[in-house]
């Protein structure tokens, strides 16, 4: 039924045996840089490379505050503390996301209150949102509280897939219930949005990943951006074990996290940034050509924007048999494809206010995401 469409996929990729979802890609420039770290002594929390990532990834977004974790869900939980959500509260959110966007408000002992998403974004919708504040929530005592009794902590948003999401928008209507915006930008390092600002540029705080499946890797961390000055110390402080500057007494003002990203991986993550513009370019061009393929064969293809990192190019299909379909017949032909995240209010784990999410149960039906590693276009 869609060996056409598989074929015309493995013609983007010639040589290439098996095709991976997102897989990195290493040079001498990333061994060296790794190797210069060992040799300095300075493979923990402490180094001048978490120094120049902080520096480089700042100048980057345009962002002044950037703050290195050991990954993106340790990122979102800081962001989450450090902006007041407390245990029993309600934090907004999406379904559709890896489990690490809701886990992070679990750990705080907080709830995630899931709305839909926009269907084309992917992301939060934000006439969901209008509509939640609007008819379940009052404004009280300086709070935001939920028909339920329960205060709303904050909004938690994704950039699924690297779309930026509509971040300004959201941002508006948060300002006005007086809400925090937090946003999981875990795979959006290099989406700018329609006024070419970085993805974070309008969230009291955003989140970012460099796992081993991102655009660039440092092969297990993160950071967080944010433009308050206080926040961002709190958010370094609470990192590193809330550990009080003294020169030999171990002195903690507050329960904090071993959260820092350790100087090894942040020397590999300062290669990687330097590659990340010809990633970017490599991918913009690899979403056209799958946008031209889905054209071909009446696929329809989840677009990403112009300003878009690409991270992950994804066909939508009519419904799951044919999803299905596809998928096991990209994977007999050693193609690695994968459907979105199981929403999260479908986890066994996770109890959350019931609410209709159609979008969501829709998107996780029908759209497969697509081999899109950064590598694959560059080797032809």
């Amino acid at each position: 039924m869609y060996e056409s469409l598989i074929g015309d996929i493995q013609s983007l990729f010639p040589d290439k045996e098996r095709l991976g979802l997102h897989e990195p890609q290493f040079d001498h420039e990333d061994e060296a840089s790794v190797v210069q770290c060992i040799r300095s002594g300075f493979v923990s929390s402490i180094g001048s490379f978490v120094n120049e990532l902080e520096e480089r990834v700042s100048a980057f977004t345009k962002l002044p505050y950037c703050i290195a974790t050991n990954s993106g869900t340790s990122a979102l939980q800081l962001a989450l503390r450090v902006y007041g959500v407390k245990e029993n509260d309600l934090v907004i959110t999406q379904s559709l996301s890896f489990a690490a966007t809701s886990n992070a408000i679990l750990y705080l002992g907080a709830t995630p209150c899931y709305l839909d998403i926009d269907r084309h974004l992917l992301s939060l919708s934000f006439q969901a949102l209008q509509d939640f504040l609007e008819m379940e929530c009052i404004r009280k005592d300086g709070s935001v509280w939920h028909k339920s009794g329960r205060r709303v902590g904050a909004c938690l948003l994704m950039h699924s897939l690297g779309i930026p999401a509509q971040s300004q928008k959201i941002s508006e209507l948060l300002a006005k219930w007086g809400l925090p915006l937090i946003e999981d930008a875990a795979e959006a390092l290099g989406s700018f949005d329609k006024d070419h600002l970085h993805v974070g540029h309008y969230a009291n705080m955003s989140a970012f990943s460099l796992n081993g499946n991102k655009i660039i890797t440092s092969g297990g961390g993160g950071f967080l951006l944010c433009k308050d000055i206080e926040k961002a110390q709190l958010s370094k402080h609470l990192s590193t074990t809330a550990k009080l500057n003294h020169a030999y007494e171990f002195v903690h003002d507050q329960m904090g996290y071993n959260f820092r990203l350790p100087n090894l991986n942040a020397a590999l993550a300062c290669s990687q940034l330097n590659k990340l513009p010809r990633y970017l370019k490599s991918k913009q061009e690899l979403h056209k050509k799958y946008t031209e393929i889905a054209k071909r064969h009446q696929v329809e293809m989840i677009e990403s924007p112009m300003g878009s990192n690409c991270w992950l190019n994804a066909f939508r299909f009519p419904d799951l048999k044919s999803r299905d379909f596809f998928i096991n017949q990209a994977i007999e032909r050693n193609i690695q494809v994968r459907p979105l995240w199981k929403p999260s209010h479908l986890l066994p784990y996770i109890s959350s206010p019931p609410t209709k999410l159609n979008e969501t149960e829709s998107a996780y039906e029908q759209v497969v995401c697509l081999p899109s590693s950064p590598a694959n276009i560059n080797d032809q």
